[in-house]
């Protein structure tokens, strides 16, 4: 790199962590009109009257799937279900689950993938499949939420496909290969999503249209892996080497054998996160060729709110298949979104910026996928506290107007009492924690001015005060409005 590059390279803020969140809080990114002249045939969306998806749940994802739920709390994941439900559904997305199902799994050059097969590409195959997903794969199907944090796992969702790996998963011990590999299988959603339907006031439609997509792609990438599940519970015997049961590549031009990120690439053709920052829902995706065998340099794209809502569109569905093929549905490139994140090398360090319109503008910000879960992670002992705060509150209303004789009062809402008692917790610029760029971490702590220490920490310090908590397939409808 020339000396003139260097210093425009250095030219940017340094100490940016989290507060590359709030300078994404700009219309270039918050905007929801479709950009005319990136997207022609998309942009006609701008002079239609919206309206919001109405199709018919996948018997995929019925109430009956979700046993935790009240009628209530189910009518609010509808249209995450919908969306869902379309993905399941559309004939131009439905080769890849055909491949996964029909495709001829062979090893070449140390390489084990799906080679297509002529059968695939059969209406046999095509009537086999529409049985398979509409009555085979629901049967026994559960969705649950759990907190995933206490795994240690890092991710937002998980697949079992016997009742025996489950129950594993449940009393805390990893869950190993059992016999049957598939017979009443449970896809669990980190509990982080219904926090976030159910706690959270979100101020504009496209900050749950974020959530509602996040999770519709949350629900068929975990349906991918049920899939092969399913598949090898068919073929294999029981004797079978362990390494018979992992996944393929799904095409031999794929890095990482998980089908549940195939999935995703061949819908959107990248890896979406979403950073999920109160106040702020903001969508990132790394490209396909960052995702496996790590480049010397990432980058990491900031998805504009317009892209967000087509998905949840009635007119977008419409149109799919020509909207696809035109390429109108590709995620934006970095020069259409205006803001991306690169991690490269500056000087003798490798570090985390965000750039706007190709210039880096604030250096050392936090890594795009330790970004995704501060949230719930921060968050979880205080929503505990505010769950036993409103229910004390309203006894004590309730009580009060028992012995007055007047109209109960209704209590603050467990939304309210967080914006009102810990948002400032979220936009305070010297947040820190384990997660934050090494470089902040060991600045702030030479200097003794953390205020915050580890998110793990605060909640162990917090469990001697925090009130019981509820078992967690209980306590899903106790806070629904």
């Amino acid at each position: 790199m020339s000396n003139q590059a260097n210093r425009l390279e250095w030219s940017a803020r340094t100490g940016g962590d989290l507060e590359y969140v709030a300078m994404l809080r700009n219309s270039e990114i918050t905007s929801t009109i479709i950009p005319p002249t990136q997207r022609e045939q998309l942009s006609i969306l701008n002079h239609l009257p919206r309206w919001d998806l109405d199709n018919k749940i996948h018997t995929l994802f019925t109430k009956d799937k979700w046993p935790q739920l009240s009628p209530e709390g189910y009518s609010l994941l509808l249209p995450a279900l919908r969306i869902a439900s379309k993905f399941m559904t559309e004939p131009s997305l439905l080769g890849w689950w055909r491949h996964t199902l029909f495709g001829h799994p062979i090893s070449v050059e140390g390489k084990r993938y799906l080679a297509h097969s002529e059968y695939e590409h059969t209406a046999d195959a095509n009537r086999r499949l529409r049985e398979f997903l509409e009555k085979i794969l629901p049967q026994g199907l559960r969705f649950k939420f759990h907190n995933l944090d206490k795994m240690g796992l890092g991710i937002d969702a998980c697949t079992f496909g016997t009742e025996a790996t489950y129950q594993q998963f449940q009393c805390g011990h990893e869950a190993g290969y059992t016999y049957p590999f598939y017979d009443k299988p449970t896809v669990v959603l980190h509990i982080q999503f219904w926090v976030s339907l159910v706690v959270v006031e979100h101020k504009f439609p496209t900050e749950l249209n974020t959530l509602y997509l996040k999770i519709a792609i949350t629900l068929c990438h975990e349906l991918a892996h049920l899939v092969w599940k399913y598949r090898i519970q068919m073929e294999l015997p029981p004797w079978s080497p362990h390494k018979a049961f992992a996944e393929p590549l799904h095409t031999k031009d794929e890095r990482v054998a998980e089908l549940g990120l195939s999935w995703e690439l061949h819908v959107f053709g990248g890896k979406l996160s979403t950073i999920d920052w109160p106040g702020t829902s903001i969508t990132i995706y790394l490209y396909g060729s960052n995702l496996g065998n790590s480049p010397s340099r990432q980058i990491a794209v900031i998805v504009p709110n317009w892209w967000i809502n087509i998905w949840s569109s009635t007119h977008t569905w419409h149109n799919f298949a020509k909207f696809r093929a035109t390429g109108q549905l590709r995620l934006p490139t970095e020069a259409e979104s205006g803001y991306a994140l690169h991690n490269r090398a500056l000087g003798n360090t490798t570090v985390w910026s965000l750039y706007h319109e190709g210039r880096p503008i604030l250096h050392h910000c936090r890594r795009p996928d330790q970004s995704t879960r501060c949230f719930w992670v921060v968050m979880r002992p205080f929503i505990q506290k505010l769950s036993a705060q409103y229910e004390a509150r309203t006894a004590a209303l309730a009580l009060d107007s028992d012995e007055t004789g007047g109209k109960p009062r209704q209590p603050l809402s467990c939304a309210m009492l967080f914006a009102s008692n810990f948002h400032g917790l979220f936009v305070a610029p010297d947040f820190v924690d384990h997660l934050s760029p090494d470089s902040l971490r060991q600045k702030v702590a030479g200097a003794n001015l953390c205020r915050y220490p580890c998110p793990q920490l605060r909640l162990q310090q917090n469990q001697q005060n925090a009130p019981p908590v509820q078992p967690e397939d209980e306590m899903l409808d106790s806070h629904v409005p």
